[in-house]
């Protein structure tokens, strides 16, 4: 992940804080061992596993970026086989929705 040290805006910041929570395996973290996802679901994705893994998207994203209130999340399949969720939110101090 690439880090931007110096945001233009605030969306730019959270888009970022967003993107690093989720890159983050849980447990990798020096220091903060609760950052980060947790990513032991991602294996295989079936409709129970998606229910857990989007309960953990939203718990870490709350925990983590209070700014921002999650109003989806979807799992769309990565050319390389990856999952990698992606996150819709209203920030909450503006009242706007991102993806």
């Amino acid at each position: 992940m690439k880090v931007n040290f110096a945001p233009t805006s605030l969306r730019e910041e959270i888009e970022q804080n967003i993107d690093c929570i989720l890159e983050t395996i849980q447990g990798t973290a020096p220091l903060a061992r609760g950052f980060g996802l947790d990513k032991t679901d991602v294996d295989s994705l079936d409709n129970l596993i998606e229910a857990r893994m989007t309960n953990k998207v939203i718990t870490a994203i709350q925990e983590h970026e209070p700014r921002v209130q999650v109003t989806e999340v979807y799992f769309p399949a990565g050319e390389d086989g990856k999952i990698k969720p992606k996150v819709k939110y209203v920030m909450v101090e503006e009242g706007e929705d991102t993806e």
